[in-house]
């Protein structure tokens, strides 16, 4: 299906924003697919043109994604985390996941729960005052990146010291290692 085109006898349509209509023509040379306006639109290429079969390279898997942030970034276990929570009043558990999967472990106390999407922008100093969280905005405070087993909290810890976070380690398995330690959550 293909919105928000009008499809004519053999040729397709489109309306542009200025609602004028112009003709659309499928060629050989073509993609199967263009942008036109903001708007998606599918070609209709004539029957006698086969197109092979697109295979979709993935670059990076997510485990790769993990490992090259845990080389950037200083991995602690849980009871390291608490003794740093202990000895620094000011540091500060970041869980990066979802709000939905919190409760199946909860929050280190103290903590902040920020999914991992949203992290940028609340880190952000350049993005509207209201859009950001006042608690990461001193770029020196130690701040400990957690997630469920690990794997988000690495690529969390990563885009924290990218962004100029000086500060900044991941908490290797996550809240469920915590958990595992007998370590109390909110």
């Amino acid at each position: 299906m293909i919105y928000p085109f009008r499809a004519l006898s053999a040729s397709l349509y489109w309306r542009t924003r200025r609602d004028s209509i112009s003709r659309l023509r499928g060629s050989a040379q073509c993609e199967p697919w263009s942008i036109l306006n903001g708007y998606l639109i599918a070609l209709r290429l004539p029957a006698s043109v086969k197109q092979p079969p697109r295979e979709i390279a993935v670059t990076k898997s997510f485990m790769q994604m993990v490992e090259e942030a845990r080389a950037e970034v200083d991995g602690i276990g849980p009871d390291e985390a608490q003794k740093r929570l202990a000895q620094d009043p000011d540091a500060l558990v970041v869980d990066v996941r979802d709000a939905a999967d919190v409760p199946s472990t909860g929050l280190a106390p103290g903590g902040v729960n920020i999914s991992l999407g949203m992290l940028p922008v609340r880190a952000d100093q350049e993005l509207p005052e209201e859009w950001r969280d006042s608690r990461l905005q001193d770029r020196s405070r130690q701040l400990i990146v957690t997630c469920q087993t690990g794997g988000n909290a690495a690529r969390g810890a990563k885009l924290l010291k990218d962004m100029g976070f000086t500060n900044v380690s991941l908490m290797d398995g996550g809240m469920e290692a915590w958990k595992a330690a007998g370590l109390p959550t909110e």
